[in-house]
């Protein structure tokens, strides 16, 4: 019979409350306060209403800003729960909780269970978790996808698990179907930074089976673009592949980004309160780097990947990430939100105004109310009519 210590019997029940607070106790309560919360979840409304599950659809027309795959499970756990806000929000949730069990299993694996099981706790702890896990965008199941890619490639190289690292290439396929060429980009400039500047880790990571892996991730990713292309022809190449990657690089379309520092603050603010074990462990390893002349190769992995995420989205010339980074910040306040259903429908309606640029607060021009997302227009409709033609 298995015994199980006071100890352990305490931790896990402090392991569950804090998950179970962070990640889901009052999912859907908040109602869509962002813009960007209410457009995933009208594209994913929409699929789920025309029955197209192979391509995305805004206001009934083509929406080529991201893959499928985020529309697909949203969608689906739409179809699931009945309260929209929770159902939208269920696959971040879900993604969160996936992304605290790899953390677990990555520390367990390369250092020590007990590592490995205040990382999860730490790491569930943190205002970023808290706040993007009951965010209704793709940003945590991207987040989950490529950790746990990159955590896989990572034990496969240092641990000898060769086999792993075609779960780590399975992975990042899922990234590339969430979010597009940039998780290639990510993984390959952290790879870069690696073998460039550990020796220790050069000789393991080129040892993995990189051309293999390209070819499943082109395997698993490709059928999707190719569908897109053939069904929608020029409008995606333009849309999606010229408009949303290479203009989106080439083009200074945003101006007045903020510079590293505020990806400091950031990492400051979403990472409490642990920040300040980070800058001392940042010291502690700035200090033997230059005692020894090398890094544990956990930890220059780790630190590879934070230079690359932050130098990269920093030197890219788009607005996304910046916008995703200034979401981390805001959505720690979301769950204090508070509403019932009238209340619902009323926010609604105002993030439908300001996202068409409605200046009014009563009422929204027509102009306004076409621009708004479907369901928002049946609330604004109803808004504006007179009460005796209003359904009851």
């Amino acid at each position: 019979m298995l015994k199980v210590s006071a100890h352990d019997a305490a931790l896990a029940l402090l392991a569950t409350s804090l998950v179970f607070v962070v990640l889901f106790w009052r999912l859907g309560t908040p109602t869509f306060w962002d813009p960007d919360e209410a457009h995933y979840a009208e594209t994913s409304r929409e699929m789920i209403a025309a029955g197209d599950w192979s391509a995305p659809f805004y206001n009934e027309q083509p929406f080529f800003d991201k893959p499928v795959l985020f529309h697909q499970l949203q969608a689906a756990a739409m179809n699931l729960v009945p309260d929209p806000e929770a159902g939208a929000r269920l696959v971040p949730a879900v993604a969160a909780l996936g992304l605290l069990a790899i953390t677990v299993w990555f520390g367990t694996v390369m250092v020590s269970r007990d590592v490995g099981i205040v990382a999860g706790l730490m790491l569930g702890a943190c205002p970023g978790v808290f706040g993007l896990a009951r965010y209704a965008i793709l940003d945590t199941l991207f987040t989950m996808f490529m950790f746990g890619g990159a955590s896989c490639l990572a034990v496969a190289a240092l641990r000898g698990r060769t086999a792993l690292q075609y779960v780590g290439y399975v992975g990042i396929a899922l990234g590339v179907q969430t979010k597009g060429p940039i998780a290639l980009v990510l993984c390959g400039l952290t790879m870069l930074i690696l073998i460039v500047c550990s020796t220790d880790l050069r000789r393991p990571l080129l040892a993995l089976h990189w051309a293999w892996g390209l070819a499943i991730i082109a395997a698993l990713s490709a059928p999707w673009f190719t569908y897109m292309y053939v069904r929608f022809k020029d409008g995606f190449v333009n849309g999606y592949i010229l408009d949303e990657n290479v203009r989106l690089f080439a083009a200074s379309r945003f101006a007045n980004q903020p510079g590293y520092g505020f990806y400091v603050q950031i990492l400051a603010g979403t990472l409490l309160p642990w920040t300040g074990l980070l800058i001392g462990r940042l010291i502690d390893d700035a200090r033997a780097f230059r005692r020894d002349g090398r890094l544990d190769g956990v930890e220059a992995m780790l630190w590879a990947w934070t230079l690359a995420v932050v130098g990269f989205l920093r030197s890219r010339r788009s607005n996304s990430i910046i916008t995703s980074s200034r979401r981390r910040r805001r959505c720690v306040c979301c769950v204090h939100a508070r509403g019932r259903t009238c209340e619902r429908i009323i926010n609604r309606t105002a993030i439908a105004s300001r996202a068409s640029g409605s200046t009014s607060s009563d009422r929204c021009s027509s102009r306004s109310v076409r621009r708004a997302p479907t369901f928002y227009r049946r609330a604004l409709r109803c808004q504006q009519a007179p009460s005796s033609s209003r359904p009851r």
